[in-house]
């Protein structure tokens, strides 16, 4: 099940993945949520150092399989970031609002239209470690999301160059409760956090990846809005779900 894919996630890092990097650190109170919407943030320090982000999930099922603008404004009003994201066909949105390490220090306010709207703060100094949260994504409702069945393809080979991985490349951190990150490189090699995993490459609207995260639904996760999602059940019927988005 989904606690132990990620307590073995945990065991295979080393120390140092864990170490606290406390130049910077966020505050942030929960959101206003929109009405009929259910939403949440949470301050993940990372497992890598400079990983320290302000991770927003929630559920709008009138929004569902739509499009939304994330939008984050400077104390002048000034809009320092501009994103967009896809709701998911249960209405489930996972996003990441911000990276502490590339903001300055200072208040923000930020508006994810029609969905929900929060402050939040880029702090300098020290806090006290703490292990990033790993929550359970919110329960799939009957008959709204099924589990992906993809048709067995062959694997990404060792000596191929994955197709349109200069888009891809690059460090795509875990958002809603996902540990760790996942580093994509030009040459369709990949790292899980920051170390060796295999290869990839994309097929239509899915990434498949060989070695390391063959595990997680066979190595395939869907690409869409500019987020990896891995999400399949496994043989007891629980439902697993670990979702990346590429840094800025």
């Amino acid at each position: 099940m989904r606690m132990l894919a990620v307590a073995a996630l945990c065991a295979a890092m080393t120390p140092a993945a864990w170490a606290w990097d406390d130049t910077r650190r966020i505050s942030a109170p929960q959101p206003s949520c929109a009405a009929g919407v259910s939403c949440e943030v949470r301050v993940t320090p990372g497992f890598m150092a400079g990983q320290v982000t302000l991770d927003f999930s929630g559920r709008a099922p009138a929004l569902a399989a739509s499009g939304v603008i994330l939008r984050v404004y400077n104390q002048s009003g000034a809009v320092v970031i501009e994103k967009s994201a896809g709701l998911m066909s249960s209405g489930q949105l996972s996003l990441l609002i911000a990276n502490g390490q590339t903001m300055e220090p200072g208040r923000y306010r930020y508006v994810i239209e029609g969905i929900a709207q929060g402050q939040f703060e880029v702090l300098t100094g020290a806090a006290a470690p703490s292990a990033p949260a790993r929550t359970q994504p919110p329960a799939q409702s009957p008959g709204k999301t099924a589990p992906l069945k993809a048709a067995p393809r062959k694997e990404a080979s060792s000596g191929a160059v994955a197709p349109q991985a200069a888009a891809l490349a690059g460090v795509w951190y875990g958002i809603a409760g996902t540990p760790g990150s996942l580093e994509l490189t030009r040459d369709g090699s990949y790292k899980l956090n920051g170390k060796p995993g295999g290869r990839y490459r994309q097929l239509g609207d899915e990434v498949v990846f060989d070695g390391s995260l063959v595990a997680w639904n066979r190595g395939r996760a869907k690409l869409k809005d500019g987020v990896l999602e891995f999400y399949w059940k496994n043989a007891e019927g629980f439902n697993n779900w670990f979702v990346f988005q590429k840094g800025e």
